[in-house]
């Protein structure tokens, strides 16, 4: 079960085991829960239990039409989170789940404040020069580099917080290894651009619906553990 702590909501996709047809498929529901009372939000599709694992909350493999199920699961899910995330970072917003049973069906139009489209570029050249001028040089050249590569791979200063979406961080996580980055360098970079994306949604610079890092994972690589052998040791002395 997915949960927000701060808000107390909880929600969870599963059959509706009270719906089945006559060939027994049953609904996929998620069910969005707060103060023990539930709101529930039904997907168009319909499996047999034998092909729902409820652990998971997700489609078994084999089962038709689960990459189109998962795709919708996966994308509802995501914009739950967004409800979810766009109240935590602003205490002055209340969500209940019927808000965001209503905010899936379509029903509520987005509240959530118009925003003139702001460089991300730009954005983080004057964040920047605030943390030179506070000192913080080891941190600004952090954010220097992964801007820099950012740059360089949109070829414009004039690329939108909203144009950065969850594919085109894939398409920059590729371009960075065309390059020869190293897998902890990119790791760096895309948590550099994330605080960069935070820190613009705290500000209220960026909506935080169009937030792309729901569901995407910073990959590392471990580092092997480098201990120098009784014989290097020696030859450094000498």
């Amino acid at each position: 079960m997915q949960i927000s702590k701060r808000m107390s909501i909880t929600f969870k996709f599963l059959l509706n085991k009270r719906r089945a047809n006559s060939q027994g498929e049953y609904p996929i529901v998620v069910r969005i829960f707060k103060d023990r009372l539930y709101k529930e939000y039904s997907l168009p599709y319909r499996v047999k239990e034998i092909h729902w694992d409820d652990k998971a909350q997700t489609i078994l493999s084999g089962t038709p039409e689960r990459e189109e199920i998962t795709t919708a699961i996966t994308s509802i899910r995501n914009k739950i989170r967004k409800h979810l995330l766009l109240a935590e970072l602003d205490n002055s917003i209340s969500i209940s789940p019927q808000d965001i049973v209503d905010s899936l069906k379509g029903k509520k139009e987005d509240n959530t404040p118009k925003h003139r489209s702001t460089s991300i570029i730009t954005y983080t050249r004057n964040y920047i020069q605030t943390l030179t001028q506070n000192g913080k040089v080891g941190n600004a050249m952090v954010y220097t580099c992964a801007i820099n590569k950012l740059r360089a791979f949109v070829k414009t200063d004039n690329f939108s917080f909203e144009a950065l979406t969850y594919k085109k961080l894939d398409e920059f996580h590729n371009y960075l290894v065309s390059e020869k980055v190293k897998m902890n360098t990119i790791s760096v970079y895309m948590r550099t651009v994330r605080a960069v994306y935070n820190r613009a949604i705290k500000e209220g610079i960026v909506p935080v619906t169009s937030y792309p890092f729901t569901g995407y994972r910073v990959k590392n690589e471990k580092t092997p553990n480098r201990t120098l052998t009784v014989s290097e040791m020696q030859s450094i002395i000498n």
